[in-house]
């Protein structure tokens, strides 16, 4: 038999995977023209969409829970419909600037001076083979261009019916990308990128399934009601269960499709 039969087999050290400014550049020429053909595939699919009846979904609700009727609220107090039916003309009307009052709200409270929302993102970002991705920021374009705003419409004892509609909606994703040099982790910088993607003539319609419970609405007091930092937690802790029944997205155009920072001219261009 062989002499080399139940020695033991040397350790072998295998090749790692390792990234390059080459094979980053050849990803993102493939990437980029793809994802824009997905994304024109997906607006015409939806613009003819025609909008179907919406499907029946079961909530999960606690034997002898008594619901809230959202058609008629005066189960919860004399004046929650008057309430609500004001909240619903506020958000949806227009304001002395000829904004909707949804508009006006969020430019007062959450927008910033260019009409947009940003949300800072603490992410340790993902690492491979000498290539590093973060994620810095996520940035909502489109919210200031409301031109419906029609919520909480009790189509039925327990369903919200919701249409919006906007010129135009999007998202900015700020970026960080690092690729690893032959000199080295110092041989190359972090690279900043932005990818946005902005829709136009964007409508939203959704239908809202709550089982919202009468006796812990009861329950709760009026001064956690009126207290903004506890108003939504509370309301939140009436509700047994949720369901979405509908939802349909028709897209306009798409107004903007672009990936830009990069370090490398080739990789800009």
């Amino acid at each position: 038999h062989d002499s080399a039969f139940g020695s033991l087999v040397p350790d072998q050290t295998y090749p790692t995977f390792r990234g390059s400014r080459d094979l980053v550049d050849g990803i993102l020429y493939a990437a980029f023209p793809l994802v824009q053909v997905i994304a024109v595939v997906f607006a015409q699919k939806h613009s003819n969409l025609e909008v179907g009846l919406p499907v029946y979904v079961e909530l999960d609700v606690p034997d002898g829970a008594k619901l809230i009727d959202l058609t008629d609220l005066s189960s919860v107090a004399g004046w929650a419909d008057m309430a609500l039916e004001e909240v619903r003309n506020y958000l949806g009307g227009t304001t002395e600037s000829n904004d909707l009052g949804i508009t006006s709200m969020l430019q007062s409270m959450a927008l910033d001076d260019n009409g947009l929302l940003k949300i800072p993102i603490k992410d340790e970002g993902f690492e491979a083979g000498g290539v590093k991705l973060s994620l810095y920021d996520v940035t909502m374009v489109g919210l200031d261009s409301f031109t419906l705003f029609d919520v909480l419409k009790a189509s039925d004892q327990n369903r919200f019916s919701n249409s919006v509609r906007l010129q135009k909606l999007g998202v900015v994703l700020k970026m960080g990308l690092f690729v690893e040099g032959e000199m080295g982790p110092t041989d190359n910088e972090m690279e900043t990128i932005s990818v946005s993607l902005i829709l136009k003539d964007v409508e939203l319609n959704a239908s809202l399934l709550m089982a919202m419970d009468q006796d812990l609405m009861g329950e709760l007091k009026l001064g956690s009601i009126l207290d903004t930092d506890y108003m939504i937690s509370c309301l939140l802790s009436t509700i047994h269960s949720v369901g979405l029944s509908e939802f349909v997205m028709d897209i306009g155009d798409i107004e903007e499709f672009s990936i830009s920072g990069f370090i490398s001219e080739d990789t800009n261009k």
